[in-house]
């Protein structure tokens, strides 16, 4: 009003510094008069929009963090397993002048030449029938849809129910099979043989060499009676 306007001009007046904040004041009033937000961009829709955008961008960052941190620790788990399942490997040993006989989780046995160690896991007996050896040992093995192998380095034998000679000594390994089937497989090449009942493997040099021999009167396992050691 009029009167309104009055008093403002006598309280302006009475204060120089006061028309001048004013005259500020007046000049932003103005100036925003002229200055109209977008069509939809009042300030509840611009927030929402900034907190959609940061909400897509953080959520990729939040699931890459969780399934970083589960790979992270299915790794550790499996390692410490592997480590524990490891710690339960099983060494046998017959020492010199000595022939032993070993029975397997399945019923499956191995006799032991003197001076010969094998190895073996038996908490994974019945998924991986798997021995390590090291000197000459005879097999009499259960059949089982799971193969048998046994591994001296050089070559890997693998049978799923037989009887069988295996020495390995000198950089040289020998089989002998007594009855079934028997497959002498050399790791490097994937070279391999089937020996069955009466037949004789021996690798050397990365090869494979097979004959046939009386399993009747076989000097390869002539050392279990200790004619041969």
């Amino acid at each position: 009003t009029d009167s309104e306007k009055e008093q403002l001009r006598l309280w302006l007046t009475a204060n120089p510094d006061r028309a001048q904040e004013f005259n500020k004041v007046q000049a932003i009033w103005d100036t925003s008069s002229y200055l109209s937000a977008p069509e939809g961009q009042e300030f509840g829709e611009r927030w929402k929009k900034i907190s959609h955008s940061t909400v897509h961008k953080v959520r990729p960052l939040v699931l890459f963090y969780r399934v970083a941190a589960s790979l992270l620790l299915l790794a550790v788990v499996t390692a410490i397993a592997a480590l524990w399942i490891h710690s339960r490997e099983v060494t046998e040993i017959a020492k010199r002048a000595s022939i032993r006989k070993i029975e397997l989780p399945d019923g499956s046995d191995i006799t032991l030449n003197a001076g010969t160690t094998i190895r073996y896991n038996p908490l994974l007996w019945f998924l991986q029938r798997k021995i390590a050896l090291e000197g000459e040992a005879f097999f009499n093995v259960k059949r089982s849809e799971v193969s048998f192998i046994v591994s001296t380095g050089l070559a890997d034998v693998k049978v799923h129910g037989t009887a069988f000679n295996v020495r390995n000594r000198r950089n040289i390994t020998a089989v002998a099979c007594i009855s079934g089937k028997v497959e002498v497989v050399l790791p490097g090449n994937k070279q391999r043989a089937v020996l069955t009942q009466g037949m004789y493997a021996q690798t050397s040099e990365k090869k494979i060499q097979t004959s046939v021999f009386d399993v009747h009167n076989a000097l390869s396992i002539g050392w279990m009676s200790g004619k041969l050691h």
